[in-house]
C-alpha cells in the first residue's frame, strides 16, 4: 500500500477515535483539533505527485482528483500531470488536463501536449483540453491553431464551444468568433431539418 495511502488510512482511524472520545464528554475540554485538522486528511503536493506515476490506475486516478482540489499549490506536479495526458485512461487523461487548468497560468508549459490531446478518441478527454487551456489563458497561445481547427470541425458541438470558449479566453477572438457563428450556423440548419 502506497504511504500517502496508509497516511490516509491512520488519519481516519485517529479523526474517529477522537470523534468516539469526544461523544461521551459533556463539556468542551476534549481534543479540538484545528480547523485545518478537520475534515478528510490533506497530502502534501510531493506525495500525491509519487502516487501519479503508481501502476494502479484507482490510485493515480485519486492523485489527480487531491491535486486538483489543491488548484495552484499543485504547480510542482505538473511536469508528472503532462505525462498522464497519455495515460491508457480516458478519465485519467481527462482529469490530468482539469487539474492542469485548475493549476492556471502556470501549466502554460503544458499547452503543447492539451493541444494534442484534441485529437483525443474520447469525448471527455477533448472537452477537457479546451477547457483546461481556456483556464491557462493567453500563456496557451501556443495551442491557437489546434483550438480554432477543433472549434471549427469537431464532431462533438460541446467539444467545439469549449474550444471556441478558450480561444477567447486565451483573447483570440477572431477565430473564437468565426467557430461560434459556424456553431450557430450548424444548429440552426439542424433546427430547420
Amino acid at each position: 500500500m502506497p504511504r500517502w495511502m496508509r497516511s490516509a488510512s491512520l488519519g481516519l482511524v485517529f479523526g474517529a477515535l477522537l470523534v468516539l472520545a469526544g461523544a461521551g464528554c459533556r463539556s468542551r475540554t476534549t481534543i479540538d483539533p484545528e480547523p485545518s485538522a478537520k475534515g478528510p486528511p490533506k497530502f502534501d503536493i510531493e506525495t500525491l505527485t509519487e502516487a501519479l506515476s503508481d501502476d494502479d490506475p484507482e490510485i493515480r486516478f485519486s492523485a489527480v482528483i487531491d491535486l486538483g482540489l489543491e488548484g495552484d499549490q499543485a504547480a510542482p506536479a505538473i511536469p508528472a500531470l503532462t505525462k498522464l495526458l497519455s495515460d491508457p485512461s480516458e478519465n485519467i487523461r481527462s482529469s490530468a488536463a482539469d487539474t492542469l487548468g485548475r493549476i492556471g497560468a502556470a501549466a502554460a508549459p503544458a499547452a503543447d501536449k492539451l493541444a494534442r490531446l484534441l485529437d483525443d478518441p474520447g469525448v471527455d478527454a477533448r472537452r477537457s483540453a479546451p477547457e483546461a487551456l481556456g483556464k491557462i489563458g493567453p500563456r496557451a497561445a501556443p495551442a491557437v491553431e489546434a483550438l480554432s481547427r477543433v472549434a471549427r470541425g469537431d464532431e462533438d458541438e460541446g467539444v467545439r464551444l469549449a474550444a471556441a470558449t478558450a480561444l477567447g479566453k486565451i483573447g483570440r477572438t477572431r477565430p473564437a468568433v468565426g467557430a461560434l457563428r459556424k456553431t450557430n450556423s450548424n444548429a440552426t440548419q439542424a433546427a430547420r431539418n
